[in-house]
C-alpha cells in the first residue's frame, strides 16, 4: 500500500501545485487491483486533494 500525504498550506502556490500533481502522478501510477484494494484510503487522499488544489488557486487568485 502506498500513501499519500496531504501537506499543510504552502506559502508558495506553484509549489504547492508542483506537489499536487506530484501525489496525483502516484494514485495513477497504481495498477486497478492495487487501486481496488485501497479506493478508500485513494478516495480520502483525492479529497484531500482537492482541497489542498482549490486552497493553492484561492492563494494564487489572491496574490494576483
Amino acid at each position: 500500500m502506498q500513501a499519500v500525504f496531504v501537506r499543510p498550506r504552502c506559502s508558495n502556490p506553484p509549489s504547492k501545485l508542483k506537489e499536487i500533481e506530484e501525489q496525483i502522478q502516484s494514485l495513477h501510477g497504481k495498477s486497478a487491483l492495487q487501486r481496488l484494494v485501497d479506493s478508500v484510503q485513494d478516495s480520502e487522499d483525492v479529497s484531500g486533494l482537492l482541497e489542498d488544489l482549490q486552497e493553492a488557486v484561492n492563494d494564487y487568485m489572491v496574490r494576483s
